[in-house]
């Protein structure tokens, strides 16, 4: 049997755009590792010995439930501002103010949350010098790793709401990407929050704080389920909800595996970058 000319090789590969073959890759990344970190569950290898060891160090966190108070804001503001916004679509560079505020506030609760502790916010969300190498490998690895599964609970999700009869919809963020009128900045902007720091801010307050204050008196599996939950229902989005409960048990995962805030914090990273991503090298299945 022939190989395939060369010359049909090459319209093959430029048929395809960067961004898609980036998404491929990572996709196939993500298959990849992610059946090596089953293989190595099932035999013991890891993360199982620590797991127990990061439970403990949780607990002893000194985060109390009533910290917790800063996952109020974390609900409410984003009801109050589409509440408040006036009739019809705000333009690209506007929104970006409400989420910058949005993502503010809760950085500035869980620092003060942090003072108020007296430990400090650095330690009190286990990050170190230590941390810093492991909590970055394992965040890497365990967020490519999470792509398949979640992606394939999405795709499971909406067949399964397209059978009820409920037409598919999109989060608030692609149909602002989607504008084709958005200039270069705002859209960097824009990829730069989902990117960055929303991953920095959402995973503060629901690993970092309401993680460990859950579970000092909670068990391990009510404690999962309850703040994966709430970390659904934040992002405001019916028909991403069995996506991101599994997204958060994933990035609960990375956290349980490390210790450190900087996992999931990675792992939170990966996933809107891949999401993004497939968003512009795929436009089709998004409209």
């Amino acid at each position: 049997m022939h190989s395939m000319p060369q010359i049909y090789r090459d319209e093959a590969i430029q048929a395809l755009s960067l961004t898609q073959m980036l998404s491929i890759v990572f996709l196939i990344a993500g298959g990849i590792l992610f059946l090596r970190v089953l293989e190595r569950w099932r035999c013991g290898a890891w993360p199982r010995p620590s797991i127990e060891t990061s439970i403990r160090r949780l607990q002893a966190r000194p985060w109390q439930p009533l910290d917790a108070v800063v996952l109020l804001l974390a609900i409410l503001l984003p009801t109050l501002l589409n509440g408040i916004q006036p009739a019809g679509v705000l333009p690209a560079s506007v929104q970006i103010a409400p989420a910058l505020l949005f993502y503010g506030i809760i950085l500035g609760g869980v620092l003060a949350a942090g003072q108020r502790t007296g430990l400090g916010v650095v330690n009190a969300l286990g990050l170190s010098r230590q941390t810093l190498g492991p909590s970055l490998r394992t965040g890497l690895v365990l967020g490519l790793a999470a792509l398949p599964p979640v992606i394939l609970t999405a795709w499971l999700s909406e067949w399964a709401l397209h059978g009820l009869g409920f037409s598919p919809s999109h989060q608030a963020v692609f149909d602002t990407l989607a504008d084709p009128h958005m200039d270069a900045v705002t859209q960097a902007s824009l990829v730069f929050v989902a990117v960055v720091v929303a991953p920095c801010a959402e995973e503060a307050i629901f690993r970092g704080v309401l993680f460990p204050a859950l579970l000092r008196n909670s068990r391990l599996f009510l404690t999962l389920l309850l703040v994966n939950i709430l970390f659904a229902l934040l992002h405001l989005h019916l028909p991403s909800f069995l996506p991101l409960l599994m997204v958060g048990l994933c990035f609960s995962f990375g956290m349980l595996s490390t210790g450190s805030l900087l996992t999931p914090i990675v792992m939170h990273a990966i996933f809107n970058g891949e999401m993004l991503l497939l968003f512009y090298a795929w436009p089709m299945l998004a409209s």
